[in-house]
């Protein structure tokens, strides 16, 4: 009867209808716009969410859209009181007539059966008033009636939330659905889960997978008595030493390792077990170094635990504001730290009584293996900090390649054995013999690391295998010099690394023989099909031969310097003034170059998408100001980025996703409209080979780089987009024709725009479709997968996940898992935030969620279709149709033109001039064509 009376609500209004309904999954509500709706329902969809956290998440953006007294219906929840009672029916139901698929299919799924307390917790923690009333579903069936109930939640607008039915006890096991399984009971003592006191020390603790960046990643199975091995040791090297006899209270931890990492777990193990406070550091704040600061000293932080890099933004925070830190101990690890990182610390007076613990470990020895603790007594000991000594119960051997020991002082590679070794590899037992090695009843593990021991302590030297990291990133140098040689136009190369600009930074330099003449940026495209962007060469220098040593092997050590070699070139204008100095500084400092011309392109001199958006947070960061990727787009210089800040363009001037790509006097504007990404970068190599005849620009999906509302279908988009066309053509003084054009969901959005264009009035001289589908089946069966399938489809091209990765995480630790994986692969830049993959994803979504809404028109147009000869999973292909769709809605005419590479890769810098040419013969057909019809 109540949803009978609020269905007649929703549709008895004088001013029309206002029902709406929407196919998307659950999740996707927040899409939806707040405080809009009477009803939303969600019939016996709960079970099908993968955790409750999901549900938490559905329910608080549901009632965000409806209106005061409007409603949310969830009906046919499985109740978890009733679960042991439904299983013995299914039980019963199997004996008696032998048929057992009911109870084989619940106890192999994943579907979720909820307590009714869980929705009186949520109510009374969404933030919003409202009130709950439970029903049993009158259904005869006993499944859907005994052991699953209905919500109605209606939100009252008013006081404060209330569950206005009887929940009674539920048998939910505590720590299932959130904090009240921890509210005091009547003798004060917390409800805990009980353990099992006589848990061995070699059952499994965690399984943690390694990056995978340097091949599959590997899951590496630890035992608790490593965990509690590490934990003791970190009590007593890291915690005891600041414990006063006289303390109140225990320690402050700060937790700003994420959860997908196993630094984590000693942050975790070590507070807790301890006795000691954690302090949880969410992404956002640990990205952020005046945040962070803030953070630390507003709780009074003891102990923080995080990497070198991360130290070092501290460090430079510090120093640009007179400030200084009360952490008494901060602990380093995951990256070599450097003696200028103990320098700028301790240099700082209010630093002397602060300790730098400089922790070593590879996952497979539990985090870490070993420790040396720094203060301002010592720090000027050594050049390079060592890595310490062992932990307690672990044992450190240096080796040679024949696995025996070397002398003292010389290098030789790190075995690890002890408490901290990892049992091995989940089901990989080759990978586990390769390099967990069993010897006279111990067991080693071999870390590939070359260390020497000098003084009873270890320095670390580098990687035996060739293995190095830059930026933070694990590079194979042999996979890259292999990629290098396979491109057609190499002979020969070598990979090496180095801090060539003497400036702290690691950078990769290329040495090549190639064959004939080779275009720089020709190569750098090819590459990047084949290497994560983390793993492309800043410098590349030619050679007619390599040199070689006496045995025949290439000589790395007589390869010339790669800054020696770009000083050789011409410097153009040199770098002037405050502001492209600073400038300078940070391309130099991401680029691991000089940069002397204030006129070089940053893309030519080997910055790429994933560089441009840290060269943005890096502006932010040191001038206060924000300019949009866009800028760098149009004036990818130093010269052109200084004028923007000393103009103060961005900060006054309205935002328009119409970008210009390129400037040229009385010639036909061409634009080129966003992907379903949403950014514009894939344009900018097409661009410049359009520019002889076109004023070209990008359009951006707003919703990328600025704070503007998704647009959910492509029609509101093409509104909104041609808006600001119009008010770029009125600039101009342009009433002449225009080109629309768009790769894969940009050329959608490209037809739509010229189709409205032309109904008011505006003159079209052509639509350009690169690769875009007309067809929205396959669209609308994307955006019907689950979350899990859509974003393994997204993104298993680039990064090694599967469905299962993402469907045992949820939320908050899906985001975490992509950031990080993606970082760890070059796919996003470091300092990449949850907040901005969050924005990303929600872009990609509401840009699939229009293309799987679009109906393409008929229309009299004609158009040009480009396709790539390749296919690939992420590309939306109609395989029975070469036309994709659009004959039979283009009564104009499709032109069809194929080109060499993949969806991915057909607008790439060695790729793209196929496409180009076939849009500049296309144009001047109809130029030519317009000619002869007014003759």
């Amino acid at each position: 009867n109540e949803l009978d009376r609020l269905e007649t609500l929703a549709v008895a209004t004088a001013d029309g209808p206002v029902v709406e309904t929407h196919q998307m999954e659950a999740i996707d509500i927040r899409l939806l716009p707040a405080g809009a709706f009477d009803l939303i329902t969600l019939n016996s969809v709960v079970e099908n969410f993968p955790g409750y956290n999901y549900l938490r998440a559905v329910l608080t953006h549901a009632v965000q859209c409806l209106r005061e007294e409007g409603a949310l219906f969830l009906g046919g929840v499985w109740d978890l009181a009733m679960r042991p009672r439904f299983l013995d029916a299914l039980r019963s139901h199997a004996q008696e007539g032998g048929d057992s698929a009911g109870l084989v299919r619940l106890e192999r799924s994943q579907e979720l059966f909820v307590p009714r307390a869980f929705f009186a917790e949520w109510a009374a923690r969404c933030g919003v008033p409202v009130e709950l009333e439970f029903s049993t579903p009158d259904i005869r069936s006993r499944e859907l009636s005994e052991f699953r109930f209905d919500v109605l939640i209606r939100r009252t607008g008013r006081g404060a939330p209330s569950a206005r039915a009887e929940i009674g006890t539920e048998i939910c096991g505590p720590g299932r659905f959130g904090a009240s399984a921890l509210e005091p009971q009547p003798s004060g003592q917390l409800s805990l889960p009980d353990l099992d006191a006589d848990l061995a020390a070699d059952a499994a603790a965690y399984i943690i997978y390694t990056s995978g960046s340097t091949g599959v990643p590997k899951g590496v199975l630890v035992e608790h008595g490593s965990l509690l091995n590490l934990t003791d040791a970190l009590l007593q090297t890291v915690y005891a030493p600041l414990v006063r006899d006289d303390a109140v209270r225990g320690l402050r931890v700060a937790l700003v390792a994420s959860f997908s990492f196993d630094a984590s777990l000693q942050q975790l193990a070590a507070a807790l077990l301890g006795g000691h406070t954690l302090s949880l550091v969410t992404d956002e704040v640990r990205k952020d170094p005046a945040l962070l600061h803030a953070l630390l000293e507003s709780r009074g932080i003891d102990v923080c635990d995080g990497t070198p890099s991360l130290f070092s933004l501290l460090t430079d925070y510090w120093a640009g504001h007179g400030a200084a830190s009360s952490v008494a101990t901060f602990i380093l690890g995951g990256e070599a730290l450097l003696g200028s990182h103990l320098a700028r610390f301790f240099a700082e007076s209010a630093h002397a009584d602060g300790r730098i613990i400089n922790a070593y470990g590879p996952t497979e020895c539990c985090v870490d293996a070993t420790l040396y603790v720094s203060d301002v007594r010592n720090y000027r000991n050594y050049t390079i900090p060592p890595i310490g000594e062992p932990l307690p119960n672990v044992t450190a051997s240096v080796r040679d390649r024949e696995g025996r020991p070397v002398p003292d002082g010389v290098p030789g590679e790190l075995w690890l054995g002890g408490a901290g070794v990892a049992r091995g590899y989940l089901d990989n037992d080759e990978a586990t013999r390769a390099v967990f090695v069993p010897e006279e009843g111990r067991r080693w593990y071999r870390t590939g690391d070359m260390v020497r021991r000098q003084h009873g302590l270890l320095f670390f030297m580098g990687r035996e295998d060739h293995q190095v990291k830059v930026g933070g990133y694990r590079i194979e140098l042999g996979e890259v010099e292999c990629a290098i040689c396979n491109a057609p136009m190499v002979r020969n190369a070598v990979v090496v690394a180095g801090d060539y600009a003497s400036r702290g930074v690691q950078t990769l330099a290329a040495y090549l023989v190639p064959h004939g003449s080779l275009d720089v940026q020709a190569l750098r495209a090819y590459l990047a099909n084949h290497i994560p962007a983390h793993a492309m060469p800043s410098h590349f220098v030619f050679m007619s031969r390599l040199p070689v040593t006496s045995s025949g092997k290439v000589d790395r050590r007589n390869l010339p310097s790669p800054v020696r070699a770009a000083e050789k070139e011409d410097a153009g204008r040199p770098v002037s003034g405050e502001i492209e100095t600073a400038v300078a500084a940070l391309w130099e400092q991401l680029l691991g170059r000089s940069v002397e011309d204030a006129e070089r392109d940053f893309f030519e001199l080997g910055g790429h998408s994933v560089l441009g958006i840290r060269l943005i947070a890096l502006i932010e960061k040191t001038f206060g100001r924000r300019l949009s990727l866009s800028r760098l787009f149009r004036t990818p210089t130093v010269a052109g980025l200084a004028r923007a800040l000393e103009e103060h363009e961005e900060e006054g001037a309205a935002y328009s996703p119409v970008i210009p790509l390129v400037h040229r006097e009385n010639a036909t504007p061409m634009f080129l409209f966003h992907p379903v990404g949403g950014s514009v970068f894939c344009y900018r190599a097409l661009a410049t080979r359009l520019a002889e005849n076109h004023a070209v620009y990008a359009v951006e999906a707003p919703g990328f780089s600025a704070d503007w509302p998704q647009l959910p279908t492509v029609e509101s988009m093409a509104a909104c987009y041609l808006k600001c066309i119009m008010q770029e053509l009125e600039r101009q003084k342009h009433a002449g024709p225009v080109v629309f054009a768009g790769w894969s969901f940009g050329g959608l959005v490209a037809y739509e725009t010229a189709r409205l264009y032309r109904r008011r009035g505006g003159k079209v001289d052509g639509i350009i479709l690169l690769d875009t589908v007309a067809d929205n089946t396959i669209a609308r069966a994307v955006v019907r997968q689950d979350e899990a399938s859509m974003l393994a489809g997204l993104f298993s091209e680039q990064l090694p996940v599967s469905e299962d990765d993402f469907r045992n995480r949820t939320g908050q630790d899906r985001l975490e898992f992509l950031v990080e994986l993606g970082t760890a692969h070059g796919m996003l830049p470091s300092g990449f935030t949850v907040v901005q993959m969050r924005r990303l994803l929600q872009t990609f979504h509401s840009n699939a969620l229009a293309a799987a809404r679009y109906e393409v028109p008929e229309t009299d147009d004609g158009a040009l279709l480009i396709r790539p000869m390749q296919t690939s999973r992420s590309a939306m292909t109609m395989t029975d149709d070469s036309l994709q769709g659009w004959g039979r809605r283009l009564r104009g005419g499709v032109e069809l033109q194929w080109v060499n590479g993949s969806h991915e890769s057909m607008l790439l810098e060695h790729l793209v001039e196929e496409s180009a040419a076939h849009i500049r013969a296309y144009l001047a057909d109809r130029q030519e064509n317009r000619l002869e019809s007014r003759g």
